[in-house]
């Protein structure tokens, strides 16, 4: 057989293109590479946009920060240990907060503090101003049990009062105490500093307020809940997610001329959500109707 010689393929060169110096761009991606600033926005510019961003380090020491007790807490019913039985302080407590420059001692509104400051309460003895926000346990390796029960910390609400004054309202709607007595909140205004949130700092207490004394009743001795005031329905057209109360009195009334006994029930007025607590009286009537019908059914039955 002839003998071919071998094919040799021809061997690959890539192309590469020829060496060009680098462009530089003016994209951002690009020139947030570089040490400087961007070619768009001179130093002379960044300087001024940073100047007017707020300011979030400590609180001036020019401004005093005042709690007004707008609405105070009167009765409350124990609300016991189960989830499903909790029962809310009437009225819920409202605080307007005030910013007054200390030198002039007009009223700041301008350097309110919205998104930082926050407003915790705490449940203390009405006589000894005791903390009694939690149950002390039985045994000494028992953990404790809370006996304020709910949301204890609120944000402020910028909006008008019934009046249509503009103001910083505090609102704890969902309150609750576990055990009969005579008791106080505390109130305590704190504003976080965001720039300082490392572990274990702390933030200073800027202004505290102490509340009027209220009564924790027991299911059979509390007397009803009372109807919302002129401020809070004020708050909730403006925004503020509350339930307005239309009160013991107005449910008995709308009870009779329905022909119910029922508490519970509640209404639409003006387009807002109108809720009521069950009292003891409605629960005793609704008892001896259940029995009633029973008798009657026996003597049925015997006849």
């Amino acid at each position: 057989m002839p003998r071919y010689p071998p094919q040799v393929s021809p061997q690959y060169v890539p192309q590469y293109p020829p060496h060009s110096p680098p462009v530089a761009s003016n994209s951002p991606s690009s020139a947030s590479l570089d040490s400087g600033p961007s070619p768009r926005e001179p130093p002379s510019a960044l300087s001024e946009k940073f100047s007017r961003l707020p300011s979030f380090s400590t609180p001036s020491p020019n401004l005093r920060y005042e709690l007004n007790m707008r609405q105070q807490p009167v009765a409350a019913r124990a609300c016991g240990f189960g989830e499903r039985d909790r029962r809310v302080v009437d009225p819920p407590p409202i605080l307007e907060l005030k910013v007054i420059d200390a030198e002039t001692g007009k009223v700041d509104s301008e350097n309110t503090p919205y998104v930082y400051t926050t407003l915790h309460c705490t449940l203390i003895n009405a006589m000894t101003y005791k903390d009694e926000s939690q149950i002390e346990p039985a045994h000494p390796n028992a953990p404790a049990t809370q006996r304020l029960m709910g949301t204890a910390v609120a944000s402020p609400f910028s909006g008008t009062d019934e009046s249509g004054r503009r103001g910083t309202f505090f609102v704890f709607p969902d309150l609750s105490c576990r055990n009969p007595g005579r008791y106080r909140f505390q109130f305590r205004l704190l504003i976080v500093d965001p720039l300082n949130l490392s572990v274990g700092t702390t933030s200073r207490i800027q202004s505290s307020i102490i509340s009027e004394p209220f009564e924790v009743y027991t299911a059979k001795e509390f007397p009803g809940m009372r109807a919302s005031s002129a401020l809070l329905k004020a708050l909730r057209k403006q925004g503020l997610n509350v339930a307005v109360k239309k009160g013991r009195e107005a449910t008995k009334k709308a009870t009779r001329r329905s022909g119910h006994v029922d508490e519970d029930e509640s209404s639409a007025e003006e387009g807002e959500n109108v809720a009521d607590e069950d009292d003891q009286d409605s629960d005793d009537a609704r008892s001896q109707a259940a029995t009633g019908s029973r008798d009657r059914r026996k003597r049925k039955r015997r006849e």
